[in-house]
Protein backbone atom coordinates (compact mmCIF):
# COMPACT_ATOMS: atom_id res chain seq x y z
CA UNK A 1 0.00 0.00 0.00
CA UNK A 2 1.22 3.32 -0.06
CA UNK A 3 1.36 4.72 3.31
CA UNK A 4 1.62 8.19 4.28
CA UNK A 5 1.98 10.13 7.65
CA UNK A 6 1.88 14.20 8.03
CA UNK A 7 3.32 14.87 11.56
CA UNK A 8 1.55 17.97 11.62
CA UNK A 9 -1.60 16.10 11.34
CA UNK A 10 -1.60 13.05 13.11
CA UNK A 11 -0.90 13.43 16.33
CA UNK A 12 -0.15 9.84 17.90
CA UNK A 13 3.00 9.15 17.22
CA UNK A 14 6.51 9.51 18.34
CA UNK A 15 7.86 12.05 15.52
CA UNK A 16 4.67 13.83 15.08
CA UNK A 17 4.46 17.47 15.92
CA UNK A 18 1.69 17.32 18.68
CA UNK A 19 0.48 20.96 18.41
CA UNK A 20 4.11 22.40 18.45
CA UNK A 21 4.05 24.71 16.27
CA UNK A 22 0.12 25.85 16.81
CA UNK A 23 0.94 26.11 20.57
CA UNK A 24 3.72 29.24 19.60
CA UNK A 25 1.21 30.54 17.25
CA UNK A 26 3.49 29.06 14.20
CA UNK A 27 2.60 26.91 11.17
CA UNK A 28 3.38 23.27 11.09
CA UNK A 29 3.82 21.33 7.66
CA UNK A 30 4.99 18.41 6.35
CA UNK A 31 6.89 18.75 3.65
CA UNK A 32 7.46 14.84 2.95
CA UNK A 33 4.49 12.96 4.48
CA UNK A 34 6.05 9.50 3.47
CA UNK A 35 6.30 6.97 6.32
CA UNK A 36 9.55 7.14 5.86
CA UNK A 37 10.50 10.63 5.85
CA UNK A 38 10.13 11.59 9.78
CA UNK A 39 10.83 14.56 11.81
CA UNK A 40 10.73 16.90 8.76
CA UNK A 41 7.95 19.08 9.95
CA UNK A 42 8.37 22.66 9.87
CA UNK A 43 7.60 25.12 12.43
CA UNK A 44 7.37 28.39 10.08
CA UNK A 45 5.72 32.16 11.56
CA UNK A 46 3.23 33.95 11.43
CA UNK A 47 3.68 37.10 9.38
CA UNK A 48 4.55 39.88 9.22
CA UNK A 49 7.14 37.75 11.38
CA UNK A 50 9.81 35.64 9.49
CA UNK A 51 11.69 32.46 10.65
CA UNK A 52 11.47 28.52 10.73
CA UNK A 53 12.52 25.45 12.45
CA UNK A 54 12.68 21.70 11.86
CA UNK A 55 11.00 19.68 14.18
CA UNK A 56 11.00 22.50 16.90
CA UNK A 57 9.11 25.77 17.12
CA UNK A 58 10.44 28.46 15.05
CA UNK A 59 12.47 31.35 16.23
CA UNK A 60 10.51 34.08 15.22
CA UNK A 61 11.95 38.10 13.75
CA UNK A 62 9.98 40.75 13.69
CA UNK A 63 11.99 43.27 11.68
CA UNK A 64 9.59 46.33 11.54
CA UNK A 65 11.73 47.60 9.05
CA UNK A 66 10.45 45.67 6.69
CA UNK A 67 6.71 45.77 7.54
CA UNK A 68 4.08 47.84 5.71
CA UNK A 69 3.79 50.29 8.59
CA UNK A 70 7.40 51.49 8.73
CA UNK A 71 7.88 55.21 7.99
CA UNK A 72 11.46 56.00 7.29
CA UNK A 73 11.30 55.24 3.75
CA UNK A 74 8.75 57.77 3.07
CA UNK A 75 10.76 60.36 4.45
CA UNK A 76 13.68 59.14 2.53
CA UNK A 77 15.56 57.63 5.72
CA UNK A 78 17.13 54.61 6.92
CA UNK A 79 15.74 52.19 9.45
CA UNK A 80 17.11 49.77 11.63
CA UNK A 81 15.62 47.70 14.04
CA UNK A 82 18.07 47.33 16.66
CA UNK A 83 15.85 44.26 18.79
CA UNK A 84 13.92 42.27 16.10
CA UNK A 85 12.51 39.54 18.72
CA UNK A 86 8.92 40.19 18.08
CA UNK A 87 8.08 40.71 21.77
CA UNK A 88 10.08 43.91 21.17
CA UNK A 89 7.54 46.70 19.41
CA UNK A 90 8.27 50.27 18.40
CA UNK A 91 11.83 50.68 18.65
CA UNK A 92 12.77 50.91 15.32
CA UNK A 93 15.00 54.17 14.40
CA UNK A 94 14.71 56.29 11.26
CA UNK A 95 17.92 57.39 10.76
CA UNK A 96 19.00 60.85 8.05
CA UNK A 97 20.76 59.70 5.11
CA UNK A 98 24.84 61.54 4.65
CA UNK A 99 25.96 64.09 4.97
CA UNK A 100 22.35 65.08 7.33
CA UNK A 101 22.55 63.69 10.47
CA UNK A 102 19.91 62.86 12.91
CA UNK A 103 17.66 59.82 14.26
CA UNK A 104 14.37 59.35 15.88
CA UNK A 105 12.83 56.77 17.29
CA UNK A 106 9.26 55.01 15.81
CA UNK A 107 9.20 58.15 13.63
CA UNK A 108 10.58 60.17 11.14
CA UNK A 109 13.97 61.70 12.25
CA UNK A 110 14.78 65.34 12.08
CA UNK A 111 17.34 66.18 9.80
CA UNK A 112 19.59 68.64 9.62
CA UNK A 113 23.54 69.38 8.34
CA UNK A 114 25.63 72.44 9.17
CA UNK A 115 26.95 72.81 5.13
CA UNK A 116 29.13 75.43 6.70
CA UNK A 117 31.58 72.92 8.48
CA UNK A 118 32.31 71.71 4.57
CA UNK A 119 31.67 75.12 2.69
CA UNK A 120 32.90 77.27 5.42
CA UNK A 121 35.96 77.62 3.77
CA UNK A 122 34.84 79.62 0.92
CA UNK A 123 33.81 82.40 2.98
CA UNK A 124 37.04 82.24 4.95
CA UNK A 125 38.87 82.82 1.91
CA UNK A 126 37.03 85.95 1.64
CA UNK A 127 37.23 87.03 5.14
CA UNK A 128 33.20 86.17 5.34
CA UNK A 129 31.37 84.20 7.57
CA UNK A 130 29.19 81.49 6.46
CA UNK A 131 25.82 81.10 7.73
CA UNK A 132 23.45 77.98 6.94
CA UNK A 133 19.89 79.52 7.76
CA UNK A 134 18.27 76.56 7.52
CA UNK A 135 20.04 73.05 8.58
CA UNK A 136 17.26 70.84 7.13
CA UNK A 137 17.72 72.06 3.50
CA UNK A 138 20.36 71.85 1.03
CA UNK A 139 22.44 74.13 -1.22
CA UNK A 140 21.44 77.17 0.99
CA UNK A 141 24.96 78.19 2.89
CA UNK A 142 25.74 81.83 2.25
CA UNK A 143 28.83 83.94 2.79
CA UNK A 144 27.99 87.15 5.37
CA UNK A 145 29.58 90.17 4.86
CA UNK A 146 31.86 91.00 8.30
CA UNK A 147 30.83 94.28 10.44
CA UNK A 148 31.00 96.71 9.33
CA UNK A 149 31.18 96.06 5.72
CA UNK A 150 27.67 96.01 4.02
CA UNK A 151 26.71 93.32 1.09
CA UNK A 152 24.15 91.07 -0.28
CA UNK A 153 24.22 87.63 0.97
CA UNK A 154 24.94 84.98 -1.85
CA UNK A 155 23.86 81.44 -1.79
CA UNK A 156 26.86 79.08 -2.01
CA UNK A 157 29.24 81.85 -3.31
CA UNK A 158 31.04 84.88 -1.60
CA UNK A 159 29.28 87.97 -0.99
CA UNK A 160 30.44 90.84 -2.92
CA UNK A 161 31.15 92.92 0.63
CA UNK A 162 31.53 96.76 0.75
CA UNK A 163 33.36 98.96 3.42
CA UNK A 164 33.83 102.91 2.59
CA UNK A 165 36.29 103.45 5.05
CA UNK A 166 35.01 107.23 5.11
CA UNK A 167 31.75 106.20 6.36
CA UNK A 168 32.01 103.54 8.42
CA UNK A 169 33.94 102.68 11.82
CA UNK A 170 36.81 100.79 12.04
CA UNK A 171 40.33 100.32 12.50
CA UNK A 172 41.13 101.25 9.40
CA UNK A 173 39.14 103.54 8.56
CA UNK A 174 39.36 107.51 8.73
CA UNK A 175 36.79 107.93 11.28
CA UNK A 176 36.92 111.30 11.89
CA UNK A 177 40.67 112.13 10.63
CA UNK A 178 39.62 114.52 7.79
CA UNK A 179 36.65 115.97 9.39
CA UNK A 180 38.61 117.06 11.96
CA UNK A 181 40.99 118.90 9.61
CA UNK A 182 37.99 120.32 7.63
CA UNK A 183 39.19 118.20 5.02
CA UNK A 184 37.11 116.10 2.35
CA UNK A 185 37.33 112.40 2.96
CA UNK A 186 36.97 109.83 -0.60
CA UNK A 187 37.63 105.80 -0.52
CA UNK A 188 38.81 105.29 -4.30
CA UNK A 189 37.95 101.42 -4.20
CA UNK A 190 34.63 100.63 -0.81
CA UNK A 191 36.06 96.94 -0.84
CA UNK A 192 36.78 94.48 2.13
CA UNK A 193 40.05 93.72 0.33
CA UNK A 194 41.70 97.09 -0.32
CA UNK A 195 41.83 98.38 2.87
CA UNK A 196 43.79 101.68 4.32
CA UNK A 197 43.41 103.55 0.76
CA UNK A 198 41.39 106.31 1.74
CA UNK A 199 42.43 109.58 1.32
CA UNK A 200 42.03 113.30 2.94
CA UNK A 201 41.76 116.27 0.29
CA UNK A 202 42.13 119.41 1.35
CA UNK A 203 38.92 121.87 0.49
CA UNK A 204 39.16 124.79 -2.16
CA UNK A 205 41.11 126.89 -2.82
CA UNK A 206 43.45 125.23 -0.77
CA UNK A 207 46.20 122.42 -2.23
CA UNK A 208 46.89 118.98 -0.75
CA UNK A 209 45.86 115.41 -0.38
CA UNK A 210 47.37 112.59 2.10
CA UNK A 211 46.47 108.54 2.21
CA UNK A 212 45.51 107.49 5.37
CA UNK A 213 46.23 110.16 6.41
CA UNK A 214 45.33 114.11 7.17
CA UNK A 215 46.56 116.12 4.38
CA UNK A 216 49.49 119.18 4.71
CA UNK A 217 47.61 121.57 3.22
CA UNK A 218 48.72 124.68 1.24
CA UNK A 219 48.16 127.88 -0.40
CA UNK A 220 50.06 130.52 -1.84
CA UNK A 221 48.03 133.84 -1.07
CA UNK A 222 50.42 135.50 -3.82
CA UNK A 223 48.87 132.75 -6.66
CA UNK A 224 45.38 132.59 -5.39
CA UNK A 225 43.28 135.40 -5.53
CA UNK A 226 39.96 133.91 -4.24
CA UNK A 227 40.78 133.84 -0.42
CA UNK A 228 40.11 136.74 2.57
CA UNK A 229 43.73 136.74 3.37
CA UNK A 230 45.22 136.75 -0.40
CA UNK A 231 47.41 139.02 -1.31
CA UNK A 232 45.47 139.50 -4.98
CA UNK A 233 46.78 142.84 -6.49
CA UNK A 234 48.06 144.50 -3.52
CA UNK A 235 51.79 143.82 -4.32
CA UNK A 236 51.39 144.17 -8.35
CA UNK A 237 49.74 147.28 -7.71
CA UNK A 238 52.44 149.01 -6.62
CA UNK A 239 55.07 147.31 -8.80
CA UNK A 240 56.16 145.10 -6.08
CA UNK A 241 56.69 141.16 -6.11
CA UNK A 242 54.34 139.07 -4.14
CA UNK A 243 56.38 136.23 -2.12
CA UNK A 244 54.54 133.64 0.10
CA UNK A 245 57.05 132.49 2.49
CA UNK A 246 54.96 129.41 4.19
CA UNK A 247 52.09 128.04 2.19
CA UNK A 248 51.01 126.13 4.96
CA UNK A 249 50.35 129.79 6.86
CA UNK A 250 47.80 132.50 6.25
CA UNK A 251 48.30 136.06 5.98
CA UNK A 252 52.91 135.78 5.93
CA UNK A 253 53.16 137.11 2.32
CA UNK A 254 55.24 139.91 1.23
CA UNK A 255 55.51 142.70 -0.60
CA UNK A 256 59.50 143.71 -1.83
CA UNK A 257 60.42 146.34 -3.63
CA UNK A 258 61.88 146.08 -6.89
CA UNK A 259 65.56 147.16 -7.29
CA UNK A 260 67.24 149.37 -6.42
CA UNK A 261 64.73 150.66 -4.18
CA UNK A 262 64.40 148.44 -0.82
CA UNK A 263 61.58 147.65 1.45
CA UNK A 264 59.52 144.71 2.60
CA UNK A 265 55.78 144.53 4.26
CA UNK A 266 53.81 141.54 5.45
CA UNK A 267 50.35 140.65 4.16
CA UNK A 268 50.96 144.56 2.78
CA UNK A 269 52.23 146.64 0.20
CA UNK A 270 55.98 147.66 1.20
CA UNK A 271 56.93 151.71 1.63
CA UNK A 272 59.80 151.73 -0.77
CA UNK A 273 63.15 153.34 0.12
CA UNK A 274 66.05 154.67 -2.41
CA UNK A 275 68.45 156.54 -1.40
CA UNK A 276 69.99 158.09 -4.51
CA UNK A 277 73.41 159.32 -3.07
CA UNK A 278 73.99 155.48 -2.53
CA UNK A 279 72.07 153.48 -5.46
CA UNK A 280 73.07 153.29 -8.83
CA UNK A 281 70.29 153.89 -11.08
CA UNK A 282 69.45 156.31 -13.99
CA UNK A 283 68.05 159.60 -11.18
CA UNK A 284 71.07 158.53 -8.74
CA UNK A 285 74.46 160.53 -8.59
CA UNK A 286 75.99 157.78 -9.45
CA UNK A 287 79.08 159.25 -7.30
CA UNK A 288 78.71 162.65 -9.11
CA UNK A 289 79.39 163.98 -5.91
CA UNK A 290 81.46 162.36 -4.76
CA UNK A 291 84.08 162.68 -8.04
CA UNK A 292 83.84 166.45 -6.92
CA UNK A 293 85.33 166.16 -3.60
CA UNK A 294 81.69 166.67 -2.40
CA UNK A 295 78.97 165.32 -0.22
CA UNK A 296 75.91 163.81 -1.17
CA UNK A 297 72.41 164.03 0.85
CA UNK A 298 69.27 162.84 -0.35
CA UNK A 299 66.92 164.41 1.51
CA UNK A 300 63.81 162.11 0.57
CA UNK A 301 64.63 158.88 0.34
CA UNK A 302 60.85 157.87 -0.24
CA UNK A 303 60.67 155.60 -4.01
CA UNK A 304 58.39 158.49 -5.09
CA UNK A 305 60.62 161.02 -4.83
CA UNK A 306 63.55 160.52 -7.43
CA UNK A 307 66.01 163.54 -8.43
CA UNK A 308 65.90 165.41 -5.24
Amino acid sequence: ANCTLDECVVTDCPTCSKGTCANEGQTCHDPSIDVHSLNDWICTCAPPAVGSATAKPATCVCDECKEATQVCAPANQICYDPDTSCDKKGDYVCECKAPLSGVATAKPASCEVDECLEKGATCTAAGQKCNDPDKTKLGDWQCLCPPPSTGMAVAQAAAGCALDECVEACPTCANSTCADADQTCNDPNPTTTSLNDWTCTCRDPYKGMAVANAAVCQLDECVVQTCPTCAKTTCSDKGQTCHDPDTTTLSDWTCTCPPPSTGVAIANAADCVIDECVADCPTCSNKTCVNEGQTCHDPNTAGTSTSD
